[in-house]
């Protein structure tokens, strides 16, 4: 069943809150009455799923294990660094074998202790 379009003018002295108000309500209406697709809901970005993690690169090694249970195979991880040791390893630093709740860190091979980033998972 499609509804019928309602096309109303609206005068130049209503506000643009009251605009986009109506605007609003039109697309609500067309969302409820089938017109427009629902999005899934995993398109949306909640805070939680945002929460931020920590983590220190291992000394003497070119790879540290990430365990989240947040991470999967198609996950985007964002990674700040915390430290300038962490900053100057940032340009070798990347993620591989990302499967359910883990993925690998691979970053430069030395003594350096203090390697800490702060990151965040997507997807």
């Amino acid at each position: 069943m499609s509804l019928p379009r309602l096309s109303v003018e609206l005068p130049d002295t209503v506000d643009s809150r009251v605009r986009a108000a109506i605007g609003e309500l039109s697309a609500e209406v067309a969302l409820r009455s089938g017109q427009l697709p629902r999005q899934p809901e995993k398109a949306y970005i909640t805070v939680e799923t945002m929460a931020p993690g920590g983590f220190t690169l291992l000394p003497n090694l070119a790879s540290s294990p990430l365990r989240d249970k947040r991470i999967g195979k198609d996950s985007v991880i964002l990674i700040m660094p915390t430290t300038a040791n962490a900053a100057t390893a940032l340009a070798t630093t990347y993620f591989n074998a990302l499967k359910p709740g883990q993925c690998v860190v691979n970053h430069a091979n030395n003594a350096q202790t203090d390697r800490t980033f702060r990151y965040t998972v997507i997807g």
